[in-house]
Formats: structure tokens, sequence, C-alpha cells
């Protein structure tokens, strides 16, 4: 159990650190994109779940090329749905954008899993629900507090929501899964 919590603490931790990095970056380099970004995130949280996910080159593209799939899926759910998108955005919306980005990223993200649990595709509501509630959480202490959405602190803050809610998800599919089919077998 004792192994479950340090990958639960690193998890979270790498989440932080990798939001918090990218928000940091893109205020001292403007030009720099918050999807680049992703690839800093996806590689820091390749850090403790190596030893469960295929090579790291597929786990940083996927989380990369998922979180901008995920990122243009969201805003086109927002238009059909009518919701706005851009500063006008509510909390709802705002929580619903992020929530659709976190399903993309964990239905990408599971099918990178080893040996493959039987219950990896609980990942995809886990993803959706952490970015969520940590989109809504940002939102709420932003207003609270001040600070912008993407300062830095507020970059941690969304990084360790995210990582406390989806690092308990991941932990509890790597402890109840059980080997079934066959998984990827590339390796970078």
């Amino acid at each position: 159990m004792k192994k479950w919590l340090v990958m639960w603490f690193w998890w979270t931790a790498a989440m932080a650190v990798g939001w918090a990095a990218t928000a940091a970056s893109i205020h001292f380099l403007p030009d720099l994109n918050t999807m680049l970004g992703l690839a800093l995130v996806g590689t820091i949280q390749w850090l403790p779940v190596r030893k469960h996910v295929q090579g790291s080159g597929l786990w940083v593209l996927v989380t990369y090329v998922a979180g901008y799939v995920g990122s243009l899926v969201g805003l086109l759910f927002l238009q059909l749905l009518g919701l706005p998108s851009g500063a006008e955005m509510g909390y709802g919306t705002h929580a619903i954008l992020w929530g659709v980005d976190g399903a993309v990223i964990g239905l990408a993200q599971a099918y990178l899993f080893k040996p493959v649990p039987s219950n990896r595709f609980a990942w995809i509501p886990v993803t959706a629900v952490g970015y969520a509630a940590a989109a809504l959480l940002r939102m709420f202490v932003g207003a609270w507090t001040g600070i912008a959405v993407m300062d830095w602190r507020s970059a941690l803050g969304f990084g360790a929501a995210v990582g406390l809610i989806s690092g308990a998800g991941l932990i509890w599919i790597l402890m109840q899964g059980k080997p079934r089919g066959i998984g990827l077998s590339t390796r970078l």
C-alpha cells in the first residue's frame, strides 16, 4: 500500500509542477502555446507511472495530441450546446470544457496501461472529473483571491487538484485491474 501512496504523491506533485511550469513559461515566453505545455505535463506525468504504461515517448505524445484534440472537441461541444467560449465563459462552461478535454486525454492514455487492466477505461471519467473539478476550483479561488487563471500559482493549484483526484483513480485502476487482453507492444 505504501508504494501506491508514494505514487499518488508523486503523480500529484508532477501534475502541480507540470501545470505551474507551463503557466510560468507562458508568462516569460508569451509565444509559447499552452498546447506545448501539455508535452511538459505529459513528460512529468510519465515519471511516476513509467512502470505501468508503455514507453515514455508514447505517453508524452499521446498526452500532447489528446490534449490538443480534447480542447478542440471541448470547444466544439460548447458550440453545439450554444454555450459561450473564451473570456465570457462561466463556471459551468469552464468545467465542461476542461471535463471534455480530460475525458479525451483519459481515453487516449487508457490504451497505454500495461499490463492491460480490465478497468482501464475507468480512466476516462476519472480524468474528466479531475479536470472539471480542478477547473471549477481554479475559477472559485481566482474569483476569491484575484489570481489570474494563467498565473503560475493558479496553475499549481489546478495541477494539484487534477493530480489528487486523478491520482486516486489511477491508483484504484492499477490496484484493482487484472490483466486482460493484449496491450500495445510498441516500446520507444
